[in-house]
This record gives C-alpha cells, sequence and structure tokens, in this order.
C-alpha cells in the first residue's frame, strides 16, 4: 500500500511528512506524528487531539472525555522523564528540551495530510497538564478552547520554533528516541513522520520571504 508525502519547502529547506498507520508510534510514545530536524538532530512528538463544537460557538476540547488520554500521558510523561534523564548541560541549546507537545485542532481533519495545516492549538505536554489540572479545579472551565486557554502557540509559531531547532530533543536524549522508533520499525510497523532537511534559514532570511510572501498576496 502506497501511503503519501506532502512535502513543503522554504529556501534550502524542506519539510517532508510521510503519512502511514500512525497506531504503533500512538502505543509506544503517546503520538500521533513524530518531527524530525536533521540539521539539529532533534525530536518533536506531536499528540493531536479533535475539538468540537455546536453550531457557531467556539471549539473546544474536552480532557475528561478522552477516555484514552490519560494512558496517552503516561507514555509522553515517560519519553520527557527519560530524555531529561539523559540530557547533558553541553547539548545543543533548545527553549524546551522536553519532545512532547499536544496538538489540539479545529474540525474533523486533524492529521496534515494537505498542503494546508489544519488550524489549532500547540500546548507543550508540562503546559497540557497544568491546564488539566486547573480545569478540575471547583470554578474553572472544563474544556480547553481560544477563550479558555491564554497562551499557545498557533501554526505559524510552531512551525518556526521546530525550523529553527528551538525546541525538541538533543544529544543523548535525540538518541533515546531514535532507539524507540528503531524498535517500532524493526517489528515492521509504520510510524507517521515528518523530516525537516536542508540548512536551516537564518531569522532574516525567514523575516524576508515572509515579507515578500504577504507583498506577493497583495498584488
Amino acid at each position: 500500500m502506497r501511503h503519501p508525502l506532502t512535502r513543503f519547502s522554504q529556501g534550502a529547506q524542506r519539510l517532508v511528512i510521510y503519512n502511514a498507520n500512525r497506531k504503533a508510534a500512538e502505543q509506544t510514545l503517546g503520538v500521533d506524528l513524530i518531527y524530525f530536524h536533521e540539521t539539529r538532530d532533534s525530536f518533536v512528538l506531536v499528540q493531536y487531539k479533535r475539538m468540537t463544537r455546536q453550531g457557531n460557538s467556539e471549539w473546544r476540547y474536552y480532557p475528561n472525555s478522552n477516555g484514552n488520554l490519560q494512558d496517552q500521558l503516561e507514555r509522553m510523561r515517560a519519553i520527557d522523564e527519560e530524555c531529561a534523564k539523559l540530557s547533558l548541560e553541553t547539548d545543543d541549546y533548545r527553549l524546551n528540551s522536553r519532545p512532547s507537545w499536544f496538538k489540539l485542532c479545529d474540525g474533523n481533519s486533524i492529521l496534515p495530510d494537505a498542503k494546508k495545516l489544519t488550524p489549532g492549538m500547540y500546548l507543550a505536554r508540562e503546559y497540557f497538564d497544568q491546564l488539566s489540572a486547573r480545569a478540575n479545579s471547583p470554578g474553572q472551565a472544563k474544556a480547553f478552547s481560544r477563550k479558555t486557554v491564554e497562551r499557545y502557540l498557533d501554526n505559524t509559531e510552531f512551525a518556526e520554533l521546530v525550523a529553527g531547532g528551538w525546541i525538541g530533543t538533543s544529544g543523548y536524549e535525540s538518541a533515546g528516541v531514535q532507539e524507540q522508533l528503531e524498535v517500532i520499525l524493526a517489528g515492521g510497523r509504520e510510524v507517521v513522520f515528518a523530516a525537516v532537511t536542508g540548512n536551516t534559514p537564518s531569522k532574516s532570511q525567514r523575516l524576508r520571504a515572509r515579507r515578500e510572501g504577504r507583498a506577493t498576496k497583495r498584488r
């Protein structure tokens, strides 16, 4: 069975997404999509969750209504804790070196199998835990939405951090995640995998490309 490849490019840098059976990776790592940054030798693991709405109301995600969430969280915490044990002060710097993230997605299509990523909110796993604890407190909103979650990353912000190598594993942490993936693949199972390859554009190059893109749209 053929699995589609989706390609994005920015200068010399490319993002290739390989869509396959996500079940094996989700059961092993608690994630749906695995990003690998070739230049920075970095992994970012993203668990996708679908938000719902009634009529024209805002999109909402109810963590307490998801029966699989706790098992997935346990696996994500385990991989984050293992990566923390492997980290060294000499590793390539990260704003957040823990690999596990959530994406709360609008609508029915949640995996990036098209040229445009589904709108949604990216939350680091630790931040997701904090929000979940708050949601279980008396008088607090029980759903995550753009109104109840004050801070989150959108597609552009998250993509910038991944492309720049500012988030994700480094050093022995990356080696630990790679070992987990090799176990999956050695068993003939499949994963949803995205590889960032090529040289990373500088900050000035990314800003110039963004300005030029906006100017092109206005014409």
